[in-house]
């Protein structure tokens, strides 16, 4: 089946707000029902490719999925899921460490609010995939002890296509 639909059932919405709230608490709940954005070319008869069930988690069938149906089954039911969570909320943060007159420069993120990012981050699927570049709280001042400074020069790749799943 191909499909290009954003729609979701309203029964499948409100299984995925009663998991969050759950789970993760009010706070990860979005205040509002998430509306897909229908584009002109959609295939907009078939609903959204999701679990049959929100509240059906991956974890309770691990006994009756084969290795490669769970890890699809994950998959589908993580980005069903944190589509429904609140947004994520990050700082970009850029640190120039000083040591014996060298600049060395940090560049990455701070999470101020995790959302949806608390269940799933995009890109993480294949483990062997690099994460982003989350930087521990600093305050001006700090001492920093260097545990590793690798020259690297860094050139831009496409998103991978596919992962195993």
């Amino acid at each position: 089946m191909r499909t290009d639909s954003t729609r979701i059932s309203e029964t499948a919405k409100s299984e995925a707000f009663q998991y969050i709230n759950e789970k993760y608490g009010k706070d990860y709940v979005i205040g509002e029902i998430k509306q897909g954005k229908k584009s002109a070319n959609a295939q907009d008869a078939h609903e959204a490719i999701r679990p049959t069930s929100a509240l059906r988690s991956p974890d309770q069938l691990k006994d009756v999925l084969s290795r490669d149906q769970l890890r699809l089954y994950r998959l589908i039911w993580e980005r069903f899921i944190a589509s429904q969570m609140a947004p994520a909320v990050l700082d970009t943060v850029t640190v120039d460490l000083v040591n014996s007159g060298v600049q060395f420069r940090a560049n990455g993120s701070q999470v101020k609010f995790p959302g949806f990012m608390k269940l799933y981050i995009e890109g993480t699927d294949d483990q062997s995939e690099e994460t982003t570049k989350l930087l521990p709280e600093m305050a001006v001042g700090d001492k920093v002890k260097s545990l590793d400074i690798e020259p690297k020069q860094h050139f831009t790749q496409p998103p991978p296509r596919y992962t195993e799943a």
